[in-house]
């Protein structure tokens, strides 16, 4: 998987928590998750769905595996623990778990007031979610690469909408994967969603809603 492809796959949880939970800035949680799972390739991601580094906390009562990490306790300094994650059982719910934990933390609650994708990752590391020393400039430089900021647009059935992928995008006859293929769109092309049948899009087809934004 790509970086892209990465974060095109999980963008969609990402955006529906956010909404769910009363986050305003999906872009700045999307760095996080490319951050910390190394664009879905740790292991604690490819194998355990956590994106996020999320260690067991008292009210986790689901599953946890020890694996070794480094923490920056002293700026520049590494330290090697071992250390409780929480394990979850899909893309999806490793996404949920962790405004999950954000919720379930009452000293993360100043993320709601966040005025920006740049305060909400300098809030989330003072309020001690990351040891490193660099984890907001981190985070921010992968926002500003992949254009993350496309994801903090309000969430919109129906209008206007952009085709995020890196090649063409299929147009079918029905809302159905199975579905004979009638067209195809360029990437970062525009079209006019008419109507929307459960993850799939109306424009003069059927396409796959997760790739419009």
């Amino acid at each position: 998987m790509t970086n892209q492809e990465f974060i095109r796959a999980i963008a969609p949880s990402v955006r529906k928590y956010a909404v769910q939970y009363g986050y305003k800035y999906p872009s700045a949680v999307i760095a996080q998750a490319c951050l910390e799972s190394a664009y879905g390739a740790s292991s604690l991601s490819a194998k355990y769905f956590n994106y996020f580094g999320i260690k067991g906390y008292p009210k986790w009562t689901g599953r946890v595996v020890n694996l070794a990490t480094k923490e920056e306790y002293s700026p520049g300094t590494l330290t090697n623990i071992t250390a409780a994650f929480c394990v979850y059982d899909s893309m999806d719910a490793g996404v949920k778990g962790y405004f999950d934990f954000l919720e379930r933390n009452p000293r993360y609650k100043n993320l709601h007031d966040a005025t920006s994708a740049e305060d909400y990752l300098q809030k989330i590391r003072d309020d001690h979610y990351a040891t490193s020393n660099n984890y907001v400039q981190n985070c921010l430089n992968i926002l500003y690469a992949y254009n993350l900021r496309r994801f903090d647009e309000p969430i919109t059935p129906t209008g206007l909408k952009r085709v995020d992928v890196q090649t063409w995008l299929n147009i079918r006859s029905m809302p159905s994967i199975g579905s004979a293929v009638i067209g195809k769109l360029p990437p970062d092309s525009e079209v006019t969603v008419d109507r929307v049948d459960g993850d799939w899009s109306h424009i003069e087809g059927w396409v796959y809603s997760k790739y419009l934004f």
